[in-house]
């Protein structure tokens, strides 16, 4: 189910786009919330990622554009040397926390969004970096604790991925320190949320970001490089430096896009394990008749 825009002049636009009435353009109420399947997660996830374009992207942007940069002057000249598998654990533990951190942000707007209040950039990067440290920290445990379980048993390390999914966006949303975050996204997704249904919706969207995590990683690969090298007049060094900010860019939408899916499903959680629709529902029924009364 979708809330919609209506104006005066006929025509309307679903799940919180923009949409054109009479020339003058008109911002679409938020997806309304309501349990959903793989489908209509994707579905309301990109309507929240194409109303809240520019945001997001420009989050993600600003976050990975230094890990880029940095990445590549500290490890890029190790491509070249022998001790390969040093600088590919640096991009992978670097990489790995900024981009949380970038997710981190993304989903302050996108949940924002979902609830119908204000969307302040601000504000989201505020709390990026009043929660940086506990982001970093579930960056470095939760996530290799379960691509650990994955690799030395697959089932196991599923399981891992599917309850501790929303752990990052549990704890930029909600109170409580880290710890917290994860045995919530254990409750959520053990009671509320369905191992295929995350299954589906995290499958599909890894797909759709393929095609922006492979060229942004190309300023990583020698390869890469050296196809660029060819066409421009510049080192080794100046290439992948040249090849971060398109790199950040693509990057940054990934992660973004993703971001967005996960705050999506956080609440279609919520809304099957708590009633969070009803309880929001019912909140602002009172509201209206205690503007009535008075």
């Amino acid at each position: 189910m979708r809330a919609t825009a209506r104006a005066e002049g006929g025509g309307e636009r679903t799940g919180g786009r923009r949409a054109r009435f009479g020339g003058a353009q008109v911002v679409a109420a938020p997806p309304a919330l309501a349990p959903r399947g793989v489908g209509q997660i994707l579905d309301t996830a990109f309507d929240v990622f194409t109303a809240r374009f520019a945001v997001c992207v420009a989050i993600g942007t600003l976050l990975m554009l230094p890990v880029e940069i940095g990445m590549e002057v500290y490890f890029g000249s190790r491509l070249r040397e022998p001790r390969v598998l040093e600088a590919t654990w640096g991009y992978a533990l670097v990489g790995g926390v900024v981009q949380l951190l970038a997710a981190a942000g993304v989903c302050h707007v996108a949940s924002a969004h979902l609830l119908a209040e204000r969307v302040d950039p601000g504000a989201a990067i505020r709390t990026v970096l009043r929660k940086s440290l506990g982001v970093a920290a579930l960056a470095v445990t939760v996530g290799p604790a379960a691509y650990l379980l994955f690799y030395c048993c697959v089932l196991p390390g599923v399981f891992a991925h599917w309850l501790t999914a929303v752990a990052t966006t549990a704890y930029i949303l909600e109170t409580g320190w880290p710890g917290r975050a994860v045995a919530r996204s254990v409750s959520l997704s053990w009671g509320g949320g369905s191992l295929g249904r995350w299954m589906g919706w995290a499958s599909v969207s890894s797909l759709i970001v393929l095609p922006l995590t492979f060229f942004s990683e190309g300023g990583y690969n020698p390869m890469f490089r050296d196809l660029a090298r060819r066409y421009l007049p510049l080192g080794w060094d100046e290439t992948a430096l040249l090849l971060a900010g398109p790199a950040a860019l693509l990057a940054g939408m990934a992660v973004a896009y993703e971001a967005v899916v996960v705050v999506v499903y956080y609440y279609d959680l919520r809304v099957r394990r708590e009633g969070l629709d009803l309880e929001r529902e019912l909140a602002r029924l009172v509201a209206r008749r205690g503007k009535e009364a008075a």
